[in-house]
C-alpha cells in the first residue's frame, strides 16, 4: 500500500513528538512492506540538515487554490497513494483532505 502522512512541519524526527512518532511508524510500516511518503504545508529551513527516509513533499498552502489542488493531486497521482493519514486536522491539512479524488 502507498501511504501519506500530511503534517504542517516537515517531518524531522529530533524536532517534535509527532515528527519522532511518524517516523518510528513509517520505519515499521516500511519494514511491513508498505511505501511511505511525507507532505509538509509548511516549509521548514530545518530541512536541509537531516536525511530523510523517504521522500517529503511541500505545498505552499498560502498560494491560490488552483496551484494548492494541481500540487496535491500531482502528488497523489506520481505516488499512487491509496492511504492517507492527516497528523493534524488544521485548516490547510483539511482543505488537501477536501480535494482527495
Amino acid at each position: 500500500m502507498n501511504i501519506l502522512f500530511i503534517f504542517q512541519d516537515t517531518i524531522i524526527p529530533h524536532k517534535g513528538g509527532v515528527q519522532r512518532v511518524t517516523e518510528i511508524l513509517t520505519r515499521e510500516l516500511m519494514h511491513r512492506g508498505h511505501n511511505v511518503v511525507f507532505l509538509s504545508t509548511n516549509d521548514n529551513p530545518a530541512k536541509n540538515e537531516y536525511k530523510y527516509i523517504v521522500r517529503q513533499y511541500y505545498i505552499d498552502c498560502s498560494k491560490d487554490k488552483e496551484y494548492i489542488d494541481e500540487e496535491y493531486k500531482k502528488i497523489l497521482k506520481e505516488e499512487n497513494i491509496g492511504f492517507i493519514i492527516n497528523q493534524e486536522p488544521r485548516h490547510d491539512t483539511l482543505y488537501l483532505l477536501s480535494k482527495t479524488p
